[in-house]
């Protein structure tokens, strides 16, 4: 019975404590956001977010962490992080997702590939790719077992979405990466997009939070933010 009393007391102190906060912050932004998000959308998309938020609200202090797609919701969850941009849609009943971006992922590689069309591509070259958690490595395999191609030894495993461009600009390898990441590559010329019908391409990025998360100022301008950049 102690145990118990004690965790009723733990949660309703914690409740005590948001109730304050958001009484006293519901209008000035202040305090602290810890987000996460995945590699190509802090790459692309976040700079110029963060940046604009940080301009109207500097009392906010920001910051920001990647990781591979999966381990988010456990985090937001637990409150590690108030919450995190991530492959959509997250069916899950405690969490609330915002619309942030529509994504596509492409088959690209190097220049030195030649003349390669897409089907020799995935059938034979090397493939470079996220650790396991990554939606992006996740689309792949589908992509791969959807056409019974054997793909595990030919998989190079990187965490680093640079060291995956670096590696298919090099000819090391191809990827499977989102169209607004590696596009200016392909302009460029340092790599060639494989064209193929592909049903696993399309995807939704989302911005996910608890549903109970405490709305005070400075999470409220940021879903704001979040909604006005869509």
């Amino acid at each position: 019975k102690g145990k118990l009393f004690y965790d009723y007391t733990v949660r309703v102190l914690k409740l005590s404590d948001e109730a304050i906060t958001v009484m006293r912050d519901m209008e000035q932004a202040r305090g602290q956001l810890v987000l996460g998000s995945i590699e190509a959308t802090a790459l692309k998309d976040l700079p110029k977010l963060l940046a604009d938020y940080h301009r109207s609200y500097p009392d906010v202090m920001l910051s920001l962490q990647t990781d591979m797609n999966d381990v988010f919701l456990g985090q937001v969850l637990s409150r590690k992080l108030d919450g995190a941009f991530v492959s959509g849609p997250v069916a899950h009943p405690e969490i609330e997702e915002t619309f942030f971006k529509h994504e596509e992922l492409i088959l690209v590689g190097g220049v030195h590939e030649g003349e390669a069309d897409a089907a020799s591509v995935l059938a034979q070259a090397p493939l470079v790719t996220f650790p396991e958690g990554s939606a992006f490595r996740r689309r792949l395999e589908l992509l791969l077992s959807s056409r019974s191609l054997p793909y595990v030894e030919r998989l190079t495993v990187l965490n680093s979405l640079g060291a995956m461009i670096a590696n298919i600009s090099a000819g090391i390898g191809c990827g499977y990466l989102p169209r607004s990441i590696v596009q200016p590559y392909i302009q460029n010329g340092t790599m060639v997009e494989y064209p193929l019908d592909d049903p696993f391409s399309a995807f939704d990025v989302v911005f996910i939070h608890r549903k109970d998360h405490n709305l005070d100022a400075a999470f409220r301008y940021f879903l704001d933010a979040v909604k006005a950049d869509i």
